[in-house]
């Protein structure tokens, strides 16, 4: 007792930590604590007091005279209802009893038994605290009994915080008897009903109106019923203490369940909930209900949702809405994926990774299965490595899920690389002597995993298959991993894994280094014209390579300073050891001079010679204080912890600069080789318009792509001659200034064009890439690459027509406002104009007459590289653009249109200067035949355009098509010339044929 009790502080007088002692022993103590003022209560849980009704006589006779016990604990030790009897007997014998603990729980005392001890509930003069009658075997009416003698005291509503009626039957008779009690304003703050058959529409009725203190609160395995969920969230919407609400096997529905997490997360007054709801069968349409409201709980802190037959689909949905959650500490979705899915468990774990990756507050999580629902183990497996490299979960719970030895081996490595995992539970896998042997070789090398349980269940399996000469192998395996687990408990073994160089951190950068790798690789075979030797490819490359030795110069520097850290600490700890020493002397010299205070205040016979020898003893006869464990205190326990956290901070640097640089590097890259794959394509686009330019040029063009056509402006000088006057150059928009720079080629473009470097189609034209015969890669990755070129011809296609159709509306206003001009520029009030000879429209050919005129007569084919006079003399005259292109020898029509040159007269065109208002316009006279030839011979050094040809063959309607003409009077054609003075003739932009 000297050394037991009082130097742990004990107040409770616990049976169970005797060595089995005898009734004959019991008796003695019970006798003893008669008369104890010492111990305030007793505890004998599990203890076979029921054996021998000796024993049993033995605490109750000690409870009829105690006065200082305020706790009884005989939980599970076989007592009968007749014992309960004495027990209440003993009880209400004692007037002065302090007793407000009584736990009975595990006692088949029925309700006989808590019939009698109503008597005591009802009198007991301090109240009860805390009632536990868990697993009694309570009937209906013992409830009705306890719910009139709980309200019949009145100290009971402000006195009870904690009853556990479980595993009884209350049935709704009890209900309504219990609930008498519970319906008053009362201060139960803890109140578990597990598995008692209640009404629970009647009880949570009653703790809406008298429980308001309500912590928490135990429903699991009674049936939840849609009336229930009302109850339930309006007693959550005004409470403001609830922590704990355990709804498993209560086969709520998920409408209700969805309704109790949206009343606890609109509830602002409630932090930190916890909330189970295992077992209950909700499904994938539960996972659906639920999942809208998981993202906004800002108050639940647990959540245990575990063997509710999620599926993979399920899964998925409620990680996928926990990513944007911010409160959330604990997960456990247990037992909701099987290996038996048609299409695997994939992705339910690739949610979770997305989740642990996403979610920097969720640090506990349980992914346990049972012998009916296990996952798929390879998509197991996924998850384990993706926990390697996680910086956020700290507990981590994979029991029961049958991963075997691969399970165990991927743990080992995982744990390699990982750290942050603090507790670990991974028992009941069918783990053989190879998986531990693989765990072991990575938790050797972990320093972090503080806490783990031995998987008992897996090491007593393979302990009953090994022979006999293997169990010792075996078991000083099974001590080594417990070792390790012991040794990483110690705060220095942290900062120990920390020295040297870090290959771990190193392993973890593999993954973003082999993505460079692959950039690079890709870079070259794309290259077949070694473009990337050039100087802006070349230092974008050289950085690429150079990568992992800046990477792996991070580590060595961190370190590096890691040990200038630990010199800098040593040093300064050790120079405030005598700091720290002379503090401590002083605090002892301030406590002996009050303890000499103390002495003279209540003993006036002592004297200060009396005082001498006293301090004397003190100073010499005390135990000195050693420097030296001071010093080992500070340099290596605390400095160790210093080292530890600043380890910490030092590779969280290091991480966030491997981060930038890789994602700065794979930036590079990536635009380097978009530059490389798009340039091909735009140098075929170049090779085209210069083509195209050069076959405008050639005076023989067959068939040519569509030319943009121009406007001419064909005049007359003073001497009658006609020449042409090309519009003004169009400006650059800002469209055409967007498309200029931008991009590393670009910029390569405007170097080359600085340094005058010429560009024809010849050097534009791409090279061949040779043919690639490397059957290694993967057909996917040619079809993403095939896809993606065919996607970028397509937008640059579009582009093209775009700008095409924006160039085309831009001309047709241009040349619209010119025609504006020319309109306005016209007399204000012209007299009548003499009449001219009408035109006759050129044929399409030859063979097709025009309406109303005469069959062609047989002219001579033009020769060669000259124009059919008909379109050199009407771009002499004004009537199309000066620019024609010209026929190939034997076009069909050209006899023809010879002939219809010589009725087109010659029309004056305007001129852009003023003209005098006094001034009479002039009369065109018909031209003779030296005009005639003096107009060809100009024509002939005109150069034509296509757009030109189909102006004069297609573009003019026939005389008679045409508004305002009369039959059969006057001209040529028996028709009168228009009135209206003729206007030039303006190139028309349709596509020429």
């Amino acid at each position: 007792m000297e050394h037991l009790v009082e130097v742990q502080k004990l107040d409770k007088f616990n049976i169970n930590e005797f060595e089995t002692p005898s009734p004959s022993d019991i008796r003695a103590m019970m006798h003893a604590l008669k008369y104890n003022n010492y111990f305030k209560g007793i505890e004998a849980p599990d203890f076979p007091l029921g054996r021998d009704k000796a024993q049993l006589d033995a605490v109750f006779d000690c409870l009829k005279t105690n006065s200082k016990v305020e706790s009884l604990d005989i939980s599970n030790v076989g007592a009968k209802p007749e014992n309960i009897v004495q027990l209440a007997t003993a009880l209400l014998a004692n007037k002065n009893t302090q007793l407000i603990d009584l736990n009975l729980s595990g006692n088949p005392i029925e309700g006989v038994g808590v019939q009698s001890l109503c008597k005591f509930i009802e009198t007991a003069p301090h109240g009860i605290v805390t009632l536990n009658f868990d697993n009694c075997r309570i009937d209906s009416k013992g409830f009705q009994a306890l719910g009139a003698a709980l309200k019949k005291n009145v100290k009971m509503a402000g006195s009870l915080t904690y009853i556990n009626l479980s595993h009884n039957k209350i049935d709704p008779e009890g209900s309504v008897g219990i609930c008498s009690f519970f319906s008053n304003p009362n201060g139960i703050r803890h109140l578990q009903i597990k598995e008692t058959s209640a009404n629970l529409e009647t009880i949570c009725g009653a703790i809406v109106r008298g429980c308001p203190e309500l912590r928490l609160l135990d429903l699991s395995c009674n049936k939840i019923t849609p009336k229930v969920i009302p109850h339930l969230t309006k007693w959550i919407g005004s409470s403001s203490s609830l922590e704990t609400l355990n709804l498993s096997g209560t086969a709520i529905p998920p409408e209700g369940f969805r309704d109790i997490l949206q009343a606890i997360a609109s509830n602002v007054y409630l932090k930190n909930v916890t909330v189970k709801a295992k077992s209950n069968s909700l499904g994938v349409a539960g996972a659906k209900a639920i999942a809208p409201v998981l993202s906004s709980m800002k108050n639940i802190e647990a959540l245990d949702i575990g063997d509710n037959d999620f599926t993979e689909d399920g899964v998925a949905l409620i990680a996928n809405a926990l990513c944007e959650n911010d409160t959330l500490r604990f997960l456990g979705l247990d037992a909701n994926m099987s290996a038996k899915s048609k299409k695997g468990n994939a992705e339910g774990f690739g949610a979770l990774i997305t989740l642990i990756e996403s979610n920097k507050t969720l640090n506990s999580l349980s992914l346990g299965g049972s012998k009916t629902m296990q996952p798929k183990i390879d998509d197991l497996l996924s998850f384990i490595y993706h926990v390697g490299v996680n910086d956020t979960v700290t507990e981590l719970n994979l029991a029961c899920n049958g991963m075997g030895n691969k399970g165990a081996i991927a743990l080992g490595k995982a744990l390699q690389t990982n750290k942050f995992l603090k507790t670990l539970a991974w028992d009941d896998n069918g783990t053989t002597v190879q998986g531990f042997v693989g765990f072991k070789v990575g938790l050797e090398r972990n320093r972090t995993l503080k806490t783990m349980n031995l998987p008992i269940l897996d090491i007593s399996a393979c302990m009953k298959e090994l022979q006999v000469n293997q169990i010792g192998k075996f078991q000083k395996l099974v001590s080594d991993i417990g070792e390790c687990v012991s040794r990483n408990q110690n705060p220095a073994s942290r900062f120990e894994a920390s020295k040297g160089f870090q290959m771990g951190a190193l392993m973890l950068n593999m993954g973003q280094q082999s993505f460079v790798d692959a950039q690079l690789l890709k870079i070259k075979r794309n290259d077949p014209a070694k473009k990337c030797e050039r100087d802006p490819y070349c230092a974008v490359l050289d950085d690429a390579a150079k990568t992992q030795k800046v990477i792996t110069g991070f580590h060595l520097l961190k370190e590096e300073t890691q040990d200038e850290l630990d010199m800098a600490l040593k040093k300064t700890l050790a120079g405030f050891v005598q700091e720290a020493a002379k503090v401590v002397y002083q605090t002892k010299s301030a406590m002996k001079s009050k303890m000499m205070e103390l002495l003279e205040k209540n003993f006036e016979s002592f004297d200060a010679e009396t005082f001498r020898p006293l301090k004397t003893a003190i100073d010499y006869g005390a135990k000195p204080f050693d420097d030296s464990t001071l010093e080992n205190i500070l340099v290596n326990a605390a400095g160790t912890e210093i080292l530890n956290k600043a380890s910490e901070f030092y590779s969280s640097t290091v991480e966030v600069a491997t981060d930038y640089v890789y994602e700065k590097v794979m930036d590079s890259l990536d635009d380097l080789f978009e530059d490389i794959t798009s340039e091909k394509p735009e140098a075929e686009d170049e090779e085209e318009e210069s083509d195209s330019a050069t076959s405008a040029a050639s005076p023989v063009s067959a068939v040519s792509a569509p030319a943009t056509p121009t406007l001419h402006r064909v005049s007359t000088d003073s001497r009658g001659s006609a020449h042409e006057s090309p519009a003004p150059e169009r400006t650059p928009t800002p469209e055409d200034k967007s498309r200029v720079g931008g991009t590393l080629k670009d910029r390569i473009a405007m170097m080359e064009k600085a340094a005058e470097k010429p560009r024809t189609a010849e050097t534009l034209r791409p090279v061949k890439p040779e043919k690639k015969d490397e059957k290694k890669e993967e057909k996917s990755e040619k079809e993403l690459e095939k896809e993606a070129k065919e996607k970028e011809k397509e937008l640059k296609k579009k582009h093209k027509l775009e700008e095409k159709e924006k160039k085309e509306e831009e001309k047709k206003h241009k040349l619209e406002e010119k025609k504006h001009k020319l309109e306005e520029k016209e007399p204000a009030s012209p007299e009548p104009k003499p009449k001219e000879k009408p035109l006759r429209p050129a044929r399409v050919s030859a063979d097709e007459p025009a309406v109303g005129h005469p069959p062609p007569r047989a002219a001579a084919r033009p020769m060669p590289g000259r124009l059919p006079q008909n379109l050199m003399l009407a771009a002499a005259i004004g009537r199309g653009p000066a620019s024609v292109p010209r026929r190939a020898p034997g076009t069909p029509g050209d006899a023809a249109a010879v002939d219809d040159a010589a009725a087109i007269p010659a029309a004056p065109s305007p001129s852009p200067s003023p003209k005098p208002a006094a001034a009479a316009p002039r009369v065109p006279k018909p031209p003779t035949k030296s005009d005639k030839d003096s107009v060809l011979a100009q024509a002939h050094t005109a150069e034509p355009t296509g757009a030109a040809l189909q102006h004069i063959t297609k573009s003019r309607p026939r005389m008679s098509q045409r508004p305002g003409a009369k039959k059969g009077k006057g001209g040529a054609c028996g028709r009168h010339p228009p009135s209206r003075r003729p206007r030039p003739v303006r190139a028309s932009t349709e596509t020429s044929v």
